[in-house]
């Protein structure tokens, strides 16, 4: 028989955990565009290149819904040019997830 692991107090639960890493892909986007000037309208051009047809309402729409899929992510990374990415601890995803709660 397995044993149920009892989650701590204090300890976010398994959705928690998710829903604060899916809010940090959107800021990291959005920072990278500002990092490079580039605005949803340049972006939807930048993957227009790709073969990546989206408008820059959709892609706005997209980015604001904190909801969208890695491979997404990757295509805008790329199409800004980004080739290195500093990834957040855990730590301070879940600090972040704190204060905006």
């Amino acid at each position: 028989m397995q044993e149920r692991s009892v989650k701590p107090q204090g300890v976010l639960s398994q959705s928690q955990v998710l829903k604060a890493w899916e809010q940090e892909a959107p800021r990291l986007l959005i920072k990278e565009m500002k990092d490079r000037n580039c605005t949803y309208r340049d972006l939807a051009e930048r993957l227009q290149v790709m073969g990546v047809y989206e408008s820059a309402d959709r892609l706005n729409r997209k980015v604001n819904r904190k909801t969208f899929s890695a491979a997404f992510f990757l295509m805008c990374m790329s199409a800004l040019g980004v080739s290195e990415l500093t990834v957040p601890t855990n730590q301070q995803i879940m600090d972040q997830y704190a204060r905006t709660k």
